[in-house]
């Protein structure tokens, strides 16, 4: 019988995608040619396009904008579609939460994957996905090409406020619905908390430690930092000193302003006299891309990140 984790694969399949930047993830160029990599191994189709707007969920935050406005901006956006892609998928966090707080995208996949001719009247709704469900959708098969394995290094890992709300969020039929579903199928653990960055990096060698502040925020609030930076040090020194008790080789996120932040905040005086060590920080779609030999890339993360990461890199792509 077929399940609806495998009904899901077999529609993404068929369909096309919409690669959606967002803002801070324009500042790391390897994040979305990761993304693009993994789909082209795949032989999905997948469109970025050039005059896409900001998400305008930076403006709602900060009060010069409100849902009409995230609904005009989404509609502008999906308005640009050159081939009716009913998949658009971000790295973002941000974009993830505002765009689906628009309504103008769905995150209700049984209805997509259903065997109903109506369910064809939501195709106007294209679904929405976060970078890191397309890719624990097809974990398993990453892992067969994978050129050079992590080897053993250790990670603690990031997935930031705004997927960790979305994700908290009773949404029937939801990804995060379906992929509970496909663990409990598979044998595996179900949390409450997300584990995406430990079921796709454990089979492949990668350690995830665990730490306690790892629902904390990374601490870089934008908000926060302009309105009271004192206070969001203190939560950035709160949150270091645990990630430095767990000694990880890098922190792994599926977040641009987690990533942006938490290399920031690393070089802010008082952490920099707190701490000897500096910790780079990668983005999964980053790690997986040169794991799988994508060596184009290489000096794209090496120049976008302000933390050091090339002795990282290095011992990954070692031959």
């Amino acid at each position: 019988m077929e399940t609806s984790w495998s009904k899901l694969k077999n529609w993404v399949n068929q369909e096309e995608m919409y690669v959606f930047s967002g803002c801070v993830e324009e500042k790391y160029p390897a994040i979305k040619q990761g993304l693009l990599n993994i789909g082209e191994l795949f032989g999905h189709k997948m469109h970025t396009y050039s005059n896409q707007s900001c998400c305008s969920g930076p403006l709602t935050k900060m009060g010069l904008g409100n849902k009409h406005s995230l609904s005009s901006y989404t509609q502008a956006n999906l308005d640009l579609r050159r081939y009716n892609e009913q998949i658009m998928i971000t790295s973002c966090n941000g974009c993830y939460s505002y765009m689906i707080k628009s309504n103008r995208l769905k995150t209700d996949v049984d209805s997509y994957i259903s065997d109903d001719s109506d369910s064809a009247k939501i195709n106007n709704f294209p679904l929405l996905l976060h970078s890191i469900e397309y890719i624990s959708m097809w974990a398993e098969e990453i892992r067969l090409k994978v050129k050079y394995p992590i080897k053993g290094l250790k990670f603690v890992s990031q997935y930031g406020c705004h997927y960790l709300n979305q994700y908290k969020l009773s949404m029937e039929h939801s990804f995060r619905n379906l992929y509970a579903e496909h663990k409990k199928i598979k044998g595996w653990a179900y949390n409450s908390i997300p584990t995406y960055l430990t079921d796709i990096t454990r089979p492949m060698g990668a350690k995830i430690v665990p730490y306690s502040e790892y629902t904390l925020c990374c601490g870089g609030s934008t908000p926060q930092r302009q309105i009271n930076l004192d206070t969001a040090k203190k939560v950035a020194m709160k949150k270091f000193d645990s990630i430095h008790i767990a000694e990880p080789d890098a922190i792994l996120t599926i977040c641009p302003l987690c990533m942006y932040f938490m290399e920031d905040c690393q070089l802010y005086p008082e952490l920099t006299e707190r701490y000897d060590r500096k910790i780079p920080i990668i983005h999964i779609n980053e790690l997986l891309s040169l794991m799988l030999g994508n060596d184009q890339i290489i000096n794209q993360i090496i120049k976008s990140h302000k933390i050091n990461i090339e002795e990282f890199v290095d011992t990954i792509i070692i031959d």
